[in-house]
């Protein structure tokens, strides 16, 4: 009893407990019961260091706490329960845009910090708002990104942008199996199959049936396949 109510011997088992890298959790002790543990700043800090399972058991204004939040990200950056507590955008930077699933939607709506989140990571236009997944260049900047991730992005643009060529042929040249994601219209489109097929043979299955049932443009595909892997 005296060890659950008694702050100086909590503070001096976190900090033994962070000192000797054993990962200590409040819950362990019933410390949640006590709520003027679980708002104690100072206490919850310590409670970070040793293990950042310890923020979960913070009282709901430390958790929306800035201070605590930075605290369990760098005791663990990979921590997704933190994430949901972000709200200020310098964090999400900081993290190289880890998370935004958990970012607000002013945040995800602000086209300037999502400009750079798919600059990062294409894909990252998962997470958009549906205005911006509707824009033809804010779209088209997202699957045009350095990765095949940044092509397989296409999935996540407006069904309008899906019918756009150029934007499903610039996500084809990123990652070929994106034809999947095209409109019905663009999957029976000669030109755009065969710039998926040119990158990879097997997209060929995402191409219309009419052109899989086609047995010259089979032939042609197969061709440019073939003269693509030997160039």
């Amino acid at each position: 009893d005296r060890l659950q109510n008694d702050r100086e011997i909590l503070l001096n088992v976190l900090v033994d407990a962070t000192l000797k890298n054993i990962p200590y959790s409040i819950s362990y002790y019933n410390y949640i019961a006590n709520t003027k543990f679980c708002d104690d700043k100072e206490v919850v800090l310590k409670a970070i260091s040793a293990s950042v399972n310890n923020f979960k058991y913070a009282s709901s204004r430390l958790k929306d706490d800035r201070e605590v939040v930075l605290a369990a990200l760098k005791k663990d950056i990979y921590f997704p329960f933190v994430y949901a507590y972000i709200k200020d955008r310098e964090i999400f930077i900081a993290n190289n845009y880890e998370h935004l699933e958990y970012a607000p939607s002013d945040l995800r709506a602000d086209s300037e910090f999502m400009y750079k989140a798919i600059t990062v990571d294409g894909y990252n236009l998962t997470y958009a708002s549906e205005e911006l997944k509707n824009d033809r260049q804010f779209v088209l900047c997202a699957v045009s990104g350095p990765s095949y991730r940044s092509g397989y992005a296409l999935q996540f643009a407006s069904e309008e942008l899906k019918k756009d060529r150029f934007i499903v042929l610039a996500a084809i040249l990123n990652y070929s199996d994106a034809l999947q994601y095209a409109s019905e219209e663009l999957k029976r489109d000669r030109m755009i199959v065969l710039a998926a097929v040119s990158k990879c043979v097997t997209s060929l299955k995402y191409a219309a049936l009419q052109l899989r049932n086609d047995r010259q443009f089979i032939l042609t595909a197969l061709y440019m396949a073939a003269t693509a892997e030997n160039s």
